[in-house]
């Protein structure tokens, strides 16, 4: 799921399946159930909504026993204003064996964080925030310009001022930093010096 802004149009999402020792299965026969062409994968923008899904196939399980998958998502070095989901997904997948006839079916299947917690999937959160910075200056004829002689206001689209500087010797004047964040995207802002 991706909330804060709407999925782009070949955007994806990738994650990696790990078959782990610890169900009651052992390493070497956990390995044995996922072949490694199966064991990552990518979430696609979905047709409506946010939420996208992703099917792990491919399994083969030997013999009856509890089977324990961990699934992360990949973070990428720039994530682009999204937060992603850093916990893992612990897919349990309970193998029976039936008495009669010896063969197997998947019992039961729960997806849940590592403290147990059930979960239905990862979740990114696109949290966008800047800053931008607005300067002038002032020129004075006739004599040299003295350090913080004029005073000027910032104001907002509100007419509210938000902002109060002065001039420095060579005439600059720089006001804070305004932060902005993804309710501003899209949206044009005006600010008055006076």
């Amino acid at each position: 799921t991706l909330t804060g802004r709407e999925w782009h149009s070949n955007e994806t999402f990738s994650y990696t399946v790990t078959p782990t020792a610890d169900g009651t299965i052992d390493q070497e026969t956990a390995e044995s159930t996922l072949p490694q062409a199966k064991r990552s994968g990518t979430f696609s923008k979905p047709k409506s909504g946010k939420t996208a899904a992703a099917v792990i196939d491919g399994f083969a399980f030997p013999k009856a026993g509890t089977y324990r998958y961990r699934v992360n998502e990949t973070i990428p070095k720039d994530t682009k204003g999204i937060k992603y989901d850093s916990l893992p997904i612990i897919i349990n997948i309970t193998v029976k064996s039936n008495a009669s006839t010896g063969a197997l079916t998947i019992e039961s299947i729960t997806k849940t964080r590592p403290d147990g917690t059930a979960v239905d999937g990862f979740t990114n959160i696109y949290k966008a925030s800047g800053a931008f910075q607005i300067t002038t200056s002032k020129t004075l004829t006739g004599r040299t310009l003295k350090s913080d002689e004029f005073s000027f206001e910032l104001l907002d689209s509100n007419g509210k001022v938000i902002d109060t500087k002065s001039n420095e010797s060579n005439g600059n004047v720089t006001f804070n930093k305004i932060s902005i964040d993804e309710s501003h995207i899209g949206k044009t802002i005006k600010y008055t010096i006076r």
